[in-house]
């Protein structure tokens, strides 16, 4: 499908209400049709995906900038866990995908300092990964530091967009 698909396909749910007036003889009817959605729905949150459509996803995790660590630390909030636990549920959903996680900083404090720190970063969430069920063998943790930033850093706003994590998909 189009990529507008997959994202919505990634991020959207279906909501089913239903009105039933029935009891005795229908009941069992009646659940029996709900189990049977229950059951397409959880197929359909689960299925495999090729691996255009994981890297599609990997992407628009990479660009909501909302995988967040406590200052100068690479303990991950606990506000980045959906995201997380998105990011492990796509990579289970491409089982012969290989990616990285790159974490970059932005140029506040030393070189060195911040190369280490993207690298602790990266390997943070390729561990809560790895936790969620993601093969270890199919994850690389790979730190930039200051080195690549997406803007210049010549501001706070800019700074917190250079301080990010990055999913890529192996070719």
């Amino acid at each position: 499908g189009a990529p507008e698909e997959l994202i919505i396909d990634l991020w959207s749910t279906a909501i089913t209400f239903d009105l039933t007036f029935a009891s005795g003889d229908l009941k069992p009817a009646l659940e029996a049709v709900q189990a049977q959605r229950n059951k397409e729905s959880a197929e359909r949150q689960t299925r495999g995906i090729t691996a255009e459509a994981c890297e599609t996803r990997f992407n628009v995790i990479s660009e909501t900038g909302a995988i967040y660590f406590k200052t100068g630390s690479a303990e991950l909030d606990s506000k980045s866990e959906p995201l997380l636990d998105s990011g492990a549920d796509i990579a289970k959903r491409c089982p012969s995908v290989k990616f990285e996680v790159n974490g970059y900083t932005d140029n506040v404090g030393g070189r060195r300092y911040n190369q280490r720190l993207s690298e602790r970063r990266a390997k943070s969430v390729v561990d809560y990964l790895v936790a969620k069920g993601v093969e270890a063998a199919r994850i690389k943790a790979t730190g930039y530091g200051e080195s690549h930033p997406a803007v210049t850093n010549n501001s706070e706003a800019n700074r917190a967009k250079n301080r990010r994590i990055e999913f890529k998909v192996e070719k």
